[in-house]
């Protein structure tokens, strides 16, 4: 099997899940998989999971504030007395990286891990991602000298690799642009488990977009991978998803693309189309501004 994703929902409460790959023989005990859902008013919910192995605790993803990571890390200490001993990073948004200081000074000895593109993006801000959210966050996020130092013993992944940590296995699959500049699929083989980043999250498409059309077909090979036994655990909102979340996904993007491009025929987009495909698009999603917080206009925009 292709290296994949795992992740699970849960609104400030641990919750276990349990699930299966294609392909793979699923263990005779489901995998405990925990979701933190961070709960701040003024800025999206954003999610991050944990699990056990015999040697430690492997965490996906690290919140975006600092604040929320430190709820997140009281929430894994409620589950489980082992260390935190590996941190894998999905992809290169703030959202999922902003609070790793407050992760790897609790658990020194862990190692991170990520793709080349999302370790590069943390280290230079080349898109300038860390200090719009320093300017908006303040002190809640951290700076980039906090994250270099969160990130200097960082490892890039071997997509050919698979990882051993205690008796798991974690493999790994590279995708290039689509929702963000890169994703990183983590799966485990044996678990019938995957992390998927916000390559599914139904309705809520982030910004920046990448490449719609390359996240449409990253969404097609998800629907020869994986089929209704499979857990797909997203970074926002309700997850784990499956085989119809990954359509209706489908869905809701060619919608949205569509919409565009139709009203960019004349090579402008002008407010009242702005306004239809926004009304459009909110009677067929009515979520359709929810969790990923982002206004219309930049979506439309970046679609566009």
């Amino acid at each position: 099997m292709n290296a994949i994703t795992l992740s699970v929902p849960m609104l400030t409460l641990a919750v276990t899940v349990s699930a299966s790959l294609p392909s793979v023989a699923q263990s005779d005990m489901p995998l405990e998989v925990y979701t933190y859902a961070s709960q701040v008013n003024d800025v999206d919910s954003v999610n991050n999971h944990w699990f056990e192995t015999d040697e430690g605790v492997v965490l996906v993803d690290a919140q975006r504030l600092l604040p929320e990571a430190r709820r997140a890390l009281a929430h894994l200490e409620a589950t489980t007395e082992k260390p935190v001993v590996a941190i894998s990073l999905t992809h290169a948004h703030t959202d999922h990286y902003g609070g790793l200081p407050v992760w790897t000074q609790a658990f020194p000895d862990a190692q991170v891990y990520t793709d080349e593109v999302t370790l590069n993006s943390i280290r230079t801000d080349a898109r300038g991602f860390i200090a719009m959210r320093n300017e908006r966050h303040g002190k809640r996020f951290a700076t980039q000298e906090q994250l270099d130092v969160a990130v200097s013993e960082a490892r890039a992944v071997d997509a050919n690799t698979p990882l051993e940590i205690g008796d798991t296995t974690l493999t790994f699959e590279v995708l290039g642009p689509s929702e963000a500049e890169s994703t990183l699929l983590i799966a485990l083989e044996d678990e019938n488990v995957a992390f998927v980043g916000d390559l599914i999250n139904v309705g809520v498409p982030a910004v920046p977009f990448e490449d719609i059309d390359r996240w449409l077909d990253q969404l097609e090979t998800f629907t020869a991978r994986f089929d209704e036994n499979d857990r797909l655990f997203n970074g926002h909102g309700p997850a784990p998803v499956g085989i119809a979340g990954i359509t209706e996904q489908r869905r809701f993007l060619q919608a949205l693309r569509d919409q565009v491009a139709a009203a960019l025929a004349d090579d402008e987009l002008s407010d009242d189309e702005t306004q239809q495909i926004v009304f459009d698009l909110e009677a067929e999603w009515p979520f359709y501004a929810g969790v990923a917080g982002n206004t219309r206009r930049e979506i439309l925009a970046f679609d566009a």
